[in-house]
């Protein structure tokens, strides 16, 4: 918790004691995650993903993602703060100018740079068709566009993402992909299809 809360320890033992805790972490968070998704178990799946990505991003699910860009875009805590005071989500910044963002973060200069960090933060949009081939198979297509501005010191060349199909009143995962949007690549449209029982 303190590593993922960013605070910072004193004393060797402590230092150590957090990195070998935080780089373990990781690797059993993702691997529940991946064991989760290949038994199909949506919630399980979702929940070690959301574990897995806070231990990597240092990031807490329940708080605000531009958190993790404080560094990069040098955001004061204050702004951070107020972010995540105000519940302000990614898409409701999106739909906002920078005149206004800056008046809900209480600091009208760093509008611009929030909204510059919301728009860099990974987001697809995705169009599905679905098709019925037999009685009990259905063939799924989706087409996959990057819905966020691409910057190499955030994303570096290439940014992963995970696809699955399923099912959360039956607890159920029927397909499920790793998906790597390569920075070369980020303006075309992808396809992905596959079938479904």
């Amino acid at each position: 918790q303190a590593y993922v809360s960013q605070v910072r320890v004193t004393g060797f033992t402590l230092v150590s004691d957090t990195n070998y805790a935080a780089q373990n972490g990781a690797r059993v968070s993702r691997a529940l995650f991946e064991i989760a998704l290949r038994k199909g178990l949506c919630t399980l799946a979702t929940t070690f993903s959301r574990i897995s990505r806070s231990i990597d991003r240092r990031v807490w699910w329940w708080e605000t993602p531009l958190r993790q860009l404080a560094d990069v875009m040098k955001f004061p805590d204050s702004v951070i703060r107020n972010l995540e005071d105000r519940h302000a989500t990614v898409d409701a910044l999106l739909d906002m100018d920078a005149r206004e963002v800056g008046q809900l973060v209480h600091h009208e200069r760093m509008g611009d740079k929030v909204l510059e960090g919301a728009r860099t933060l990974p987001r697809l949009q995705i169009e599905t068709e679905i098709q019925p081939v037999t009685r009990q198979i259905l063939r799924v297509t989706i087409k996959i566009t990057a819905a966020f501005k691409w910057s190499r010191r955030v994303h570096g060349t290439v940014e992963p993402f995970w696809i699955w199909v399923g099912d959360s009143d039956n607890e159920h995962i029927y397909h499920s992909e790793n998906f790597m949007l390569h920075e070369k690549q980020r303006n075309e449209t992808h396809t992905l299809a596959f079938t479904i029982p």
